[in-house]
C-alpha cells in the first residue's frame, strides 16, 4: 500500500527503514552506532558484555544488535547465548530487564541499552540493589537524551545525528515536490560515542 502511494504522493523514510521497500530516506547508521559501543567495551577491558535489545519488529535495534555482535565477534567478547529482548523501549521495561542481565552466565561486566530509556531504567533498578556503575556493571545507551548528562552517574550513549538526520527528510521532501527525482538509497549518517561515567 505505501509503495503505491509513493507513486502518487512524495514518500520519504526518515530514522527508521523498511525493509521490504526503497525510498528516499534519512536515516542514521544504527549498525556502526552498536558497533561503536562494542569497541568501547574492548578497550575498557570488558570480556562478557549483554545487549538489552529493543523490540525485535523494529529495524533500528536489530542493526544495534548486528553491529554490537559483529565487534563482540571480531574481538573476542563473550555474549550471552540467550539474547535479552525489551517488549517496550521506555525506562520501565528496561528496570525489568535487570533480572534477565543477572542471570546471564558468566555475568556481563557491561551493558549496551539500545536506547537512553532502557538504560536508565537499568540504571535505576541497579541503584535500587546497591550495584555500583561502573564497578560492578558498566551500562552504555543510545540517542543521548537530555536527563542521559544529569544523572547522578551520567550515561556513556551514542549521540544520535538528528539535526543531520532532520535536516536531509527536509532537503529530500522539498527535492520530491518540486518533482525532482530523489536517491532511492541515502548513505545513513554516522553517530558518535559521547563517553561518560557509566562506563
Amino acid at each position: 500500500v505505501l509503495a503505491e502511494a509513493a507513486r502518487e504522493v512524495p514518500v520519504i523514510l526518515a530514522v527508521r527503514s523498511l525493509a521490504a521497500l526503497s525510498l528516499p530516506s534519512a536515516l542514521c547508521d544504527d549498525r556502526a552506532g552498536g558497533a561503536i559501543v562494542a569497541r568501547h567495551f574492548a578497550a575498557c577491558g570488558h570480556k562478557t558484555v549483554c545487549q538489552v535489545r529493543g523490540p525485535l519488529l523494529a529495524t533500528t535495534f536489530k542493526n544495534r544488535a548486528q553491529g554490537f555482535s559483529a565487534v563482540c565477534a571480531e574481538k573476542g567478547i563473550h555474549e550471552p547465548a540467550a539474547a535479552i529482548h525489551a517488549e517496550h523501549a521506555n525506562s520501565a521495561t528496561g528496570k525489568q530487564m535487570l533480572d534477565a542481565v543477572m542471570r546471564a552466565s558468566p555475568r556481563p561486566t557491561a551493558v549496551f541499552a539500545h536506547n537512553d530509556a532502557l538504560a536508565i531504567g537499568l540504571i535505576e533498578a541497579m541503584r535500587e540493589r546497591g550495584l555500583r556503575i561502573p564497578e560492578d556493571i558498566a551500562v552504555a545507551g543510545f540517542n543521548d537524551i537530555k536527563m542521559a548528562q544529569v544523572l547522578a552517574t551520567p550515561l556513556t550513549t551514542v549521540a544520535y545525528p538528528i539535526e543531520a538526520v532532520g535536516r536531509h527528510a527536509a532537503q529530500l521532501v522539498r527535492s520530491l515536490i518540486a518533482g525532482n527525482p530523489a536517491p532511492e538509497q541515502s548513505a545513513p549518517f554516522v553517530p558518535e560515542l559521547v563517553i561518560r561515567r557509566s562506563t
